[in-house]
Formats: C-alpha cells, structure tokens, sequence
C-alpha cells in the first residue's frame, strides 16, 4: 500500500476529507472510516506535514527514507511513497467491491481486473442505471454519472480501434490520451492515478494498448470471432 505525505493544515493535528479532496487525494479514502495518520518534522519534501497510510497496517505509517522510495505527486502538493520490502501490489490497491472485467498482466507480474465499459459481444460490465425511454414504456440502460468520462474515453478507443482500423486507417494514440484512459480504467477497481502507476513502474506501451483493449471488450470479441470461424470450419 502507498504512503502519502501532504503539507500541514494549520491548526488541525491531521487533515480532513475535504482538506484531501482538495488535494485530489479523495481516491484513497474509503467510503467510511479514516486512514492512518502521523505528523512528522521533516517529509520527502524537508518540510513538516502529516503521513498517510491508507493500509491499516500496524507500522506501516512512519517515515524512513533509508527504507523507503518517495516521488513528487501532481505539481508537489503531495509526495507518494512505499516500503521498499512493501511494494504496493494489485490485491493491496483493490477497491472493496471489484467491477468484473478482464484480466490484464501489467509489468509487476499482477492480474488486474479491467472493466468493460462498451462491448458489441456480452455488454459493459460497468453498473448502469435503468431509465424510461420516451414512449415511457420501454427501460433502457444508461451510464451512471460517475463513469460519464470513462464511458465517453472508452467510445473514442472503440471508434479508434475498431471502427477506423477495420475500414483499413492505420491508427495509433498517443501516450498521454492512451496513458489517461488506461489509468483511468484500474481506477474503477484500484486505488491509482498516474503518478502510483508511474511510482510503481505497472505500463509498457504493450500493457497500456491491453487496457485499452479490454475497456472495450476486444478479448471477448475475439473469442467470438473465433469460435465462429471453428464452426464454419466444421461445418463446411
């Protein structure tokens, strides 16, 4: 699990939620209860600030840099660190309820789940609310709001990846929209941004084009694709 460290609130002894909202560090804050704190004299930064150490762990919130690798967080508002013999994996960064998906290895050898969020074969597996249609007969399935921007990336790498490449356009995506997307995806099931991703070293350019992938089911269409070609083949 990753340490976080961020500068002192004035006159509070830890920060609140809206103090780590305000940082963007809502994401490593579980829906109830509160992650561990310590106040320390001097941070990766060499200033004072509070540690944060969402894990729970006896021990695991105390600063020892001889110990320990720290990088900069999103313009220095925050620092990001891990035990060096505690490498963050995937089964420690999980969310409480994980959205069914396919499994991507990414470069430290983990499993992660990456959820669907647009399929021409089985459906998105991302939850979807259920809305009346303008006849105000018929449900249909809609996105639920919180993954608007997911669902929107994922329309663009459909469009990208099937769509164009299918019509014979040689395609590609550039690291910073292919990187965001791709993050963006484990974060529906992972405590990550960018920057843990990077801390930790997860993507190859390889890894990266697989989360795309699976955002929007090519495995399972490829599956299709093939056992439709097994049966014409026995059949014919």
């Amino acid at each position: 699990m990753f340490l976080y460290h961020v500068p002192a609130v004035a006159g509070k002894t830890r920060p609140s939620r809206a103090d780590l909202e305000a940082l963007g560090l809502g994401y490593i804050l579980p829906a109830d209860g509160d992650v561990d704190a310590l106040q320390v004299g001097e941070g990766p930064d060499k200033q004072a600030g509070t540690l944060l150490s969402p894990s729970g762990i006896d021990g695991h919130c105390r600063y020892v840099p001889a110990e320990q690798t720290w990088v900069r967080g999103p313009a220095g508002k925050y620092w990001i660190g891990y035990w060096n013999n505690h490498k963050p994996t995937e089964q420690w960064l999980r969310r409480p309820k994980l959205i069914a998906g396919w499994p991507v290895t990414l470069l430290d050898g983990d499993a992660w789940t990456v959820p669907v969020a647009r399929s021409l074969v089985n459906g998105a597996t991302l939850p979807q609310r259920l809305m009346l249609g303008e006849d105000g007969e018929t449900w249909l399935l809609k996105d639920l709001p919180q993954y608007f921007s997911l669902c929107k990336d994922a329309d663009f790498v459909f469009d990208l990846l099937v769509t164009r490449a299918q019509a014979g356009e040689k395609v590609s995506i550039a690291y910073a929209d292919g990187m965001r997307i791709a993050v963006g995806a484990l974060a529906v099931n992972y405590r990550i941004s960018a920057f843990e991703a990077s801390a930790i070293e997860l993507f190859t350019g390889d890894a990266m084009s697989e989360v795309l992938s699976a955002l929007i089911d090519m495995p399972g269409l490829h599956k299709m694709l093939d056992a439709q070609a097994k049966k014409e083949s026995a059949t014919g």
